[in-house]
């Protein structure tokens, strides 16, 4: 019983220790693209010496924000042709 509550805390640590970390490197990852895309700041385009870490958190805001675009538009084209698929039921059904 103790053995398992032990378990529980510990999983239950590692999982909020997960989420904290994604949560801050997503958010570094966002203002890193933005400060990068605005011109602002010292980060990301704005390299000096050996920057990597910005660099590297400046592609990963990029990627993260053309997938969320590229999903979008994905969902755009499936509602799009669901829309097309009605519409040839539809007039089907009326002839």
């Amino acid at each position: 019983m103790l053995l398992g509550i032990i378990h529980f805390l510990g999983y239950l640590y590692l999982g909020i220790c997960v989420v904290v970390g994604v949560t801050y490197l997503t958010l570094y990852a966002f203002w890193s693209a933005y400060l990068a895309v605005n011109g602002k700041g010292d980060r990301a385009m704005q390299l000096e010496g050996n920057d990597i870490e910005a660099y590297f958190f400046f592609l990963l805001g990029n990627l993260i924000i053309k997938s969320i675009k590229l999903r979008r538009k994905f969902r755009h084209f499936v509602e799009m042709r669901r829309q097309k698929k009605l519409k040839k039921a539809i007039s089907r059904l009326s002839h």
